[in-house]
This record gives C-alpha cells, sequence and structure tokens, in this order.
C-alpha cells in the first residue's frame, strides 16, 4: 500500500494486534517509534503531507507496560524448602555457588551472573556494580552480609576464573547463562510458575516489609529501595546528601544483615 493512501486506523489497528493479539507491548512500542520516523522522512521529502503518526496517542493505544509479576515464596516453610534445596543441589560448582550468594545479595539475575572479582572488595565488605552494568545506569554499591563474604572467600581459594567469579563451565572466559540459572531451579523441582531467579527480589521486599509492619523494625521504603538498586534511589541519596549510595551504607548493611541472617533461621528452623 502507498504511504500516503495508510490512515491512522490503519496503523491503529497494528499497534493494537501487536499489543493485544500478541502480548509484546514493547514490540508496540518499538513499531511505532518506526513508523513515526519513516513518516517523518516522507514529510520531509515531501512524499505525504502531514505525519498522521505523530499525532496518534501511545498512551491511549498501547497504553503503560503492565508491571511484570515474579513467582517467588513469601511463607517461611516455602523459603527454607527452596534454601534446602540449593544447599542440596549437585550442578557444576560456578551455578551452585551463585545459588548460595542469590538469596542473600537478591540482585538481577545479569549482575550476580557477570559478577567479576574486581567489583569486590572483601576488606571493607561491599560490592560494587560499574553503571554500565545496571538497569539503571548508575553505579550501585551493595554491602555485603558476612555470610556472602564466607561464601566469596570460599570461591576464593577454589577460583576457577581471575575475571569471573561464576564463570560457565564450558568456557571459563565467559560467565555461566541466564539459562543455567534456571535449569538449576527447575532440576530442584520448582517450576517457572514456582520460581524463578529474579524472585529473590519480591521475596526480600515482601519479608522485609512484611516484618517491619508486624515487628516494628525500623528499616524504611527508602533503604529497601536502595537495596534494590530501583530508581528511587535517586530520591534516597538527595535525602543522605551524597552523589551516589555510599552516604547510605550504614542502613543498607544493617538490612541487608538482618535478613541473611532471618534466612538462616529459617533455614535451620
Amino acid at each position: 500500500m502507498p504511504i500516503d493512501r495508510i490512515t491512522r486506523k490503519d496503523i491503529i489497528k497494528i499497534l493494537e494486534h501487536i499489543k493485544e493479539d500478541k502480548g509484546l507491548h514493547e514490540t508496540a512500542n518499538r513499531v511505532h517509534t518506526q513508523l513515526n520516523s519513516i513518516f517523518m522522512y516522507a514529510v520531509t521529502y515531501e512524499y505525504i503531507p502531514t505525519n498522521i503518526v505523530r499525532d496518534i496517542d501511545k498512551g491511549i493505544v498501547i497504553g503503560a507496560r503492565k508491571k511484570k509479576h515474579y513467582p517467588t515464596f513469601t511463607k517461611e516453610q516455602d523459603i527454607k524448602g527452596l534454601l534446602l534445596s540449593i544447599d542440596d543441589y549437585n550442578g557444576d560448582y560456578s551455578t551452585q555457588m551463585a545459588l548460595k550468594i542469590l538469596p542473600y545479595v537478591f540482585l538481577r539475575s545479569f549482575n550476580i551472573r557477570h559478577a567479576e572479582w574486581s567489583e569486590i572488595d572483601l576488606k571493607n565488605k561491599v560490592w560494587t556494580i560499574p553503571a554500565s552494568k545496571m538497569k539503571t545506569k548508575i553505579e550501585f554499591v551493595l554491602p555485603l552480609p558476612p555470610q556472602v563474604i564466607k561464601l566469596i572467600e570460599e570461591l576464593q581459594k577454589n577460583k576457577l576464573s581471575n575475571k569471573y567469579l561464576f564463570p560457565s563451565s564450558r568456557d571459563r572466559d565467559r560467565p555461566i547463562s541466564d539459562n543455567t540459572m534456571i535449569s538449576a531451579i527447575r532440576r530442584m523441582g520448582y517450576s517457572k510458575d514456582e520460581f524463578v531467579p529474579h524472585g529473590f527480589r519480591s521475596m526480600f521486599s515482601t519479608v522485609v516489609n512484611k516484618k517491619g509492619n508486624n515487628e516494628g523494625d525500623h528499616y524504611t521504603k527508602d533503604v529497601v529501595e536502595a537495596l534494590l538498586a530501583h530508581v528511587e534511589v535517586n530520591r534516597v541519596r538527595g535525602a543522605y546528601n551524597r552523589s551516589d549510595n555510599r552516604g547510605i551504607l550504614k542502613p543498607m548493611r544493617e538490612l541487608i544483615s538482618w535478613y541473611a541472617d532471618y534466612l538462616d533461621e529459617v533455614k535451620n528452623d
């Protein structure tokens, strides 16, 4: 169809089909952007008089992206079962150790898998992830609880790569893959509808918020958000008058240490 015969209804129909029938919200957004560029080009060179894509309200046609909820566990019995399953996992060493550390630090899968020795400071007990690796594009400093320090020291003694903490068993110059982590959890008996690696983040947030409400703990939403490295941490930085999250390391360390102890208590109860 010639571009000058395409109508807004044609474009809206395509975008709605991608979003509703295929469930591809981000794809619909990208298609809208690409069509806008094409029509701008056509207007510039006078193939068409106006850019009809520009007048389509994405907020109405495509809408906001629905927040994805990852399956997780929040009941202590389920958490205990998961932690014990991780301890009993007998897969390759890198995957074993990544799964043992992940519950305590609840990082995104990419950050745990791509962890490098240069990011770890055992003396100051912090893990500094560069901005280039962060979803927020802001450097993230994570205080490490004693449990994680102990596991990392064990990793050091059995170091498999000079770069990555968790190198692939197939290629020590590459980190383990996301599929490796997911497959390990499946081998433990958990389906994709029961638990995924990202679920450790939801577990932390839910448990801490619930405990804080029930037991009067002083852990604020700001500190929880800071530990999760959410965009909201920008607001927290302002409160502490620092350009990065180092100014709030003390309350972050207190909370992550409390949570690590909580996990151990649940597992050993």
